[in-house]
């Protein structure tokens, strides 16, 4: 951003000029109208639901900056068993991901506890997922 000195008619303020790439612009009108709107995004991982899944289970989240996102699930004992979004960039904003309930290679995870964890450059949270 680069403060020139522009006077208007009936205004001795500077005015500000900002000088950036179509897509900032872009991003830029986009949080504008998600704040008017009354739609300031914020960091969170909501709680997955059905919340005793059996055949697949939706994860909602939200981020308040465009990032690279990862979401993995994982067994009792800290094993990764499905990647679910793996460092792929994301618009801020909400975002809705559905797990079918089977791990990396395919198979349908056995009933038992899980959690699953959102991951950006600046926020982390995790969750539990209980499949039947």
């Amino acid at each position: 951003v680069k403060k020139e000195n522009v006077k208007t008619p009936n205004d001795e303020r500077g005015v500000y000029i900002v000088r950036t790439s179509e897509m900032n612009c872009m991003r830029f009108l986009k949080k504008l109208i998600q704040n008017l709107d009354g739609q300031n995004p914020t960091n969170s991982l909501g709680q997955n639901y059905p919340n005793e899944m059996d055949s697949q289970t939706t994860i909602n989240f939200e981020i308040e900056n465009d990032s690279e996102v990862s979401i993995n699930v994982y067994d009792d004992r800290g094993n990764l068993v499905k990647t679910l979004i793996n460092n792929t960039n994301q618009e801020a904003g909400k975002h809705t991901i559905i797990w079918d309930g089977k791990n990396n290679e395919g198979r349908k995870m056995s009933s038992g506890v899980y959690i699953y964890r959102l991951v950006t450059p600046k926020y982390s949270d995790s969750k539990r997922i209980l499949i039947k």
